[in-house]
């Protein structure tokens, strides 16, 4: 078993590690506390919805700093 961080950060990533394990899926905050394998475990249909999302809006005229940095981390994943 992996060892966990103590404080903060440590609980945040074991409670991604659980919620992965279980098959859940944790919160997108504003503040990415995930890596690309984790953002991918818990939304495994990420690639489609970006497909989707480059095919409806392909000027990326609706977009968010929290959408980019997923968009990075799900090209990373795939």
């Amino acid at each position: 078993m992996a060892r966990l961080a103590r404080g903060p950060s440590g609980l945040k990533n074991a409670g991604r590690v659980v919620t992965i394990k279980h098959g859940g899926r944790f919160f997108l905050p504003y503040q990415l506390h995930y890596t690309a394998r984790e953002l991918l475990a818990s939304y495994p249909e990420l690639p489609a919805f970006l497909a989707a999302k480059r095919q409806y809006d392909p000027t990326e005229l609706f977009s968010s700093t929290v959408y980019r940095a997923i968009k990075a981390l799900g090209r990373a994943a795939s």
